[in-house]
């Protein structure tokens, strides 16, 4: 079933180090655009999306395409809906930082 890391291929390796990269970066984009920061836009995140659910496809790493292809969308929604929404309020709150005029 699962592997350890000395057991994949050099190919298989990357594909998860791509995978873990994107699934790194999601979270962080999400927290720099309720500061009004985009340094990834939406169609580069879904052609992201979709070349690194291929590679590991490829890479016949089909426990980690079904964490990309379910998991980046519920990543999404929870970094999108919650995290950027708490990010505005606190530092609102807390700090003194008025986010929304940059929405």
């Amino acid at each position: 079933m699962l592997e350890t890391w000395e057991e994949n291929t050099v190919f298989q390796k990357v594909a998860i180090i791509v995978a873990l990269v994107f699934f790194m970066v999601l979270p962080v984009s999400t927290v720099l655009e309720a500061f009004g920061i985009e340094f990834v836009t939406e169609r580069v995140f879904a052609w992201w999306w979709l070349l690194t659910a291929l590679f590991c496809l490829v890479a016949r790493k089909y426990y980690w395409v079904i964490a990309i292809l379910v998991g980046t969308p519920i990543l999404m929604v929870f970094c999108g809906m919650f995290l950027a929404e708490a990010i505005g309020y606190y530092g609102e709150e807390f700090f003194g930082l008025d986010l929304y005029p940059l929405w």
